[in-house]
């Protein structure tokens, strides 16, 4: 779960059924993972779906990072190897 808190302690719960891992903000868009590890989604910062990026089956990442190109960069500890789909 994602919750928003403003700077005036008010909390907003913007997304349910993510992953803890990997969540990143980059130009006012929120990057997450599913739960399976199998698509990125992403979202506004008010919690709207923007779009998914399937994953690959046979990539396996715990965590991930946005590239400055609307890329990603999929970080594996399983194989000590970065992914970029």
């Amino acid at each position: 779960m994602v919750t928003r808190i403003s700077l005036t302690d008010d909390t907003r719960k913007i997304l349910e059924g993510v992953s803890g891992y990997g969540l990143q903000v980059l130009n006012h868009n929120l990057y997450v993972c599913n739960t399976e590890h199998s698509k990125i989604l992403v979202y506004d910062l008010d919690g709207t779906l923007l779009r998914e990026v399937s994953i690959p089956s046979n990539i396996h990442f715990l965590e991930f990072t946005t590239l400055p190109n609307g890329g990603f960069a999929l970080l594996s500890n399983d194989d000590d190897k970065v992914f970029t789909p």
